[in-house]
């Protein structure tokens, strides 16, 4: 076996007998996250999850229809005293909701405008404070956004994991829950959904919830101002950060307040305080319209959307050419604006993660989201709009791990795992399947064909091919599978065979004039054709055509260098040669095109440079 800076470079054989048998399996163990711990009470009926202060992202309080009006009216939310132990870690801004027992809907959404402590008001929903209050772990409340009730069925699915009963759930949420949550919720601007708490207002407290007002009191003939303010903090028309203090009167305080009493009993009055109400309703009205166009703006979901559309623009921007079908006139070839994924491999420096597109109309190499891990000597297959690639390895193991590539998401996916790790294999897609073709796993090589249905979401044994067959090629031409050359562990093949899912049995087909393996092949033109490779003595340039219908092999115009390891695709009417090595001590950096009439020609495209052991396809 030959080596390039002690990595593999171009014989497989040699990489089976002394590379091989020095790599090592790995294992992945998986370990569970322990779920909260539940605290109980003395009566032990469950209270808490028992969330550390940092994992705490919201609060959920209870209530019924006979102290919803109560809590929202004094902007107070309230638990019994059991609650108390991450009522306590409650800071300001915390965002919280609220549960009403009695129809069992979540309204929202609110958030602490205090610590959570034990009794802000010891007389809070008692009868006229002849009791203290049985929910004293409070917090003191304002409202982020107020909106449409949600029903139990409607948040159920977001918080199913602190339910530890049919009907009682746990009122603690993580970061993720209460996100989860409040993307649920859609603002209700109607003016009696803005301000429930002002529709049992009484004239006998009217003054408690007046906008400012500039008026006269009389006393003993003579004329003294007054000065009213609100003591509701959600009615702050004069300063937003802070609560204004109770109704006051300046000059006799006495006095002016029996006047200002006597003076509500008269229509005018009372007519000015109907209008102030109204003032109020419309102000907050506004605000809460801007409010909630502030928040959309904050949206995380509008944010990971703007986010999307950029990176779609990006990509569009790299896959689509200035003029389609450009012409590069360097070569005479028309390279068409078909972008190639390029998957992997190895530059001569490192084992690479790397996903790269590759327009050859620009000659433009675009590095996209990396997998999860480095791959080689991998098969890579199109499903679907997505692209598959399976098994490989990075230079010391091989990998039974597959993943997902999302072109239009640039995003990578795990899926299920191979039966069993290997590389060097080849890939195909057929009748919405993906089969996963010999290969090796650094002690034996393998006749295995594996195959995997989305379906089943799972890989299973197919049936097996006649030959082992380590760095084969495969292909789908007209509805069956096509395994040609590799190395069977003694030697390397000249031989092909060819497997009909309709008839669920592999059959020989005549072999090829020549040995090879680590060589390239890509259905062109309806045939299938077999380019270069290692042929257990030295890298070869020769191409092989194989024509179905006449069932038989012939020779084609060499390329214009030797190579094997590299990558080809079909982009327009040319078929492309990528990289590869050329002998133990070269990787190759060109590329180039074959087509009908004009045969092989070096393009002179050098975006890609040096790569060797990946994979590439145009899905």
């Amino acid at each position: 076996m030959h080596y390039i800076d002690g990595v593999v470079a171009n014989c497989c054989a040699c990489f089976y007998v002394n590379r091989m048998s020095s790599l090592r399996k790995t294992q992945t163990n998986l370990v569970s996250a322990n779920p909260p711990t539940s605290v109980k009470d003395s009566n032990s009926s469950v209270t808490a999850r028992n969330l550390p202060k940092n994992d705490l992202g919201g609060v959920i309080f209870g209530c019924k229809h006979d102290t919803m009006m109560e809590c929202l009216s004094k902007q107070l939310f309230g638990l019994p005293s059991s609650h108390f132990s991450y009522v306590r870690k409650i800071e300001h801004g915390l965002p919280l909701f609220l549960f009403n027992y009695s129809d069992r809907k979540m309204h929202g959404i609110y958030e602490a405008a205090s610590c959570g402590q034990m009794n802000i008001d010891p007389y809070a929903w008692t009868d006229g404070g002849a009791e203290r209050t049985s929910f004293p772990a409070q917090v003191q409340i304002c409202i982020r956004m107020q909106c449409q009730p949600l029903a139990e069925n409607q948040f159920k699915k977001v918080i199913k994991d602190n339910y530890y009963n049919q009907v009682r759930f746990w009122f603690e949420l993580d970061h993720s829950q209460t996100e989860d949550l409040i993307a649920l919720f859609r603002p209700s601007c109607s003016p009696t959904s803005v301000l429930p708490f002002l529709a049992p207002l009484k004239m006998s407290n009217i003054y408690d919830s007046l906008p400012t007002i500039e008026g006269e009191v009389i006393e003993h003939g003579k004329t003294k101002h007054w000065n009213c303010k609100t003591n509701n903090p959600s009615i702050n028309l004069a300063n937003e950060s802070k609560s204004i203090s109770h109704f006051n009167v300046y000059g006799n305080k006495d006095h002016a307040a029996e006047s200002f009493a006597l003076s509500l009993r008269k229509a005018h009055l009372k007519m000015q305080a109907q209008n102030a109400l109204a003032e109020i309703v419309k102000v907050l009205v506004e605000r809460t319209t801007a409010l909630e166009k502030k928040q959309g703006e904050q949206e995380l979901t509008i944010q990971q959307l703007r986010g999307r559309v950029s990176k779609l623009e990006s990509n569009l921007n790299s896959f689509t050419t200035l003029v389609d079908d450009m012409l590069d006139h360097s070569t005479g070839l028309d390279l068409g604006s078909e972008i190639i994924y390029l998957i992997g491999g190895y530059d001569g420096c490192s084992w690479l993660s790397a996903m790269d597109s590759f327009s050859l109309s620009m000659d433009k190499l675009t590095s996209l989201k990396r997998m999860n891990s480095a791959r080689s000597y991998a098969s890579a297959s199109a499903l679907n709009g997505s692209i598959y690639v399976v098994g490989g390895g990075d230079g010391s193991s091989w990998s039974n791990t597959v993943e997902r590539y999302d072109p239009w998401e640039d995003q990578w996916t795990l899926c299920p795992h191979l039966i069993r790790a290997k590389g060097s294999l080849a890939g195909a897609t057929l009748n919405g399947k993906i089969f996963a073709i010999g290969g090796g796993d650094g002690f034996n090589c393998f006749s295995d064909v594996e195959m995997f249905d989305p379906a089943l979401g799972r890989w299973i044994n197919n049936r097996p091919m006649f030959e082992k067959r380590f760095a084969p090629a495969a292909a789908e031409l007209h509805g069956a599978l096509y395994a040609v050359g590799g190395y069977n562990g003694g030697d390397y093949l000249r031989s092909a065979e060819r497997c009909d899912p309709r008839e669920a049995y592999w059959e020989k087909l005549p072999s090829m004039e020549v040995k090879r393996g680590c060589h390239s092949m890509a259905v062109f033109n309806d045939a299938l054709y077999v380019m270069g490779g290692f042929n257990g003595e030295e890298m070869v340039s020769s191409v092989e055509v194989f024509e179905p219908r006449m069932k038989c092999w012939t020779m084609g115009e060499p390329m214009k260098l030797i190579r094997g390891y590299a990558a080809a695709a079909v982009v327009g009417d040319c078929l492309v040669v990528i990289g590869g090595v050329e002998d133990q001590e070269t990787i190759i950096d060109s590329v180039e095109c074959y087509k009908d009439g004009s045969g092989w020609t070096s393009t002179g495209l050098k975006a890609v440079g040096k790569r060797c052991f990946f994979s590439a396809i145009v899905p």
